[in-house]
């Protein structure tokens, strides 16, 4: 099944109308979608919730949550376990027109260990930016306050503390099972979005054309999400590109591959009855969201 959209269409108003396409072709009943934050707007959000569907998705973490805060000042001097996981029930309220849902807080050592490399990397920069030692490049670490410019150490402090956690939000009640929802489910079924590059691009006004076309058939990369880049994915932002010279290696890097990538869409069945929309490009599919049946 293929859904074509127009170009200047955003990916974010496209999603809801093929899944529901979807559902009608193969007589679904209900479908969970699983996603990073970067793939579900506010308004998606709540367009899946109204249309009666459920969601797993990734989340950012703009502030150190509260059940973190906790530990630590009940464990002062101790690091957070590897795997520990942080549960905050969010029930909705007497008037919310949203289900209940439950926010889990993972902290992982490694992911603070790449983290926290990034953060030393990033504020030495910024540092050297700041004593004219380097041009002044995107840095979030520089803080601009007219002409003069200092190292924003009150947001690396932010930073350092939220080093190692993500968050995974979710509406389900139950697994497809009838059994309760818990961390390990909506954690794992996250991250098989792992292999997953979510890749959006739109086509150019000037050259509409078929799908696979050459490289101008495509425009600017508008985003690439996934388990990206950790400061910017702890701090809510997105990466500064030019800061790193560019596509980052590893799984993040499979967007340095794509030539062409069209603006059609695709469902592709997965093992255990799931599927993933992919968009089709000359590179073969690019899953881009899974959809846990």
């Amino acid at each position: 099944m293929v859904s074509a959209f127009e170009g200047n269409r955003a990916e974010t108003k496209t999603m809801l109308p093929v899944i529901e396409k979807f559902m009608a072709a193969r007589q679904l009943p209900d479908v969970t979608v699983a996603a990073d934050a970067g793939m579900i707007s506010e308004a998606n959000q709540k367009a899946i919730e109204a249309a009666g569907l459920s969601f797993i998705l990734g989340m950012k973490i703009p502030d150190v949550p509260y059940q973190v805060a906790q530990w630590r000042r009940e464990h002062p001097g101790e690091d957070i376990p590897d795997g520990h996981v942080f549960t905050q029930p969010w029930p909705a309220g007497p008037s919310s027109k949203r289900r209940d849902q439950m926010i889990w807080y993972q902290y992982r050592a490694d992911r603070a260990r790449r983290t926290l490399r990034g953060i030393d990397e990033q504020v030495a920069k910024a540092a050297k930016a700041v004593a004219g030692l380097a041009p002044v490049k995107r840095n979030r670490f520089i803080a601009l306050d007219g002409a003069t410019k200092s190292v924003n150490r009150e947001l690396e402090a932010k930073a350092r503390d939220l080093a190692g956690l993500k968050g995974y939000v979710t509406n389900l009640a139950a697994r497809p099972d009838g059994t309760p929802v818990t961390a390990d489910f909506v954690i794992g079924s996250y991250h098989e979005l792992w292999n997953i590059e979510m890749v959006f691009t739109q086509l150019a006004k000037r050259a509409v054309g078929p799908l696979g076309g050459g490289r101008e058939h495509v425009a600017d990369l508008d985003l690439v999400a996934g388990d990206d880049h950790a400061v910017d994915e702890q701090l809510g932002q997105l990466p500064a590109l030019l800061e790193a010279g560019g596509g980052q290696a590893g799984p993040d890097g499979l967007a340095e591959c794509l030539d062409a990538v069209g603006d059609s869409l695709q469902f592709q069945l997965l093992p255990g009855g799931g599927v993933q929309l992919a968009l089709l490009g000359e590179q073969g599919g690019v899953p881009a969201v899974q959809v846990l049946a």
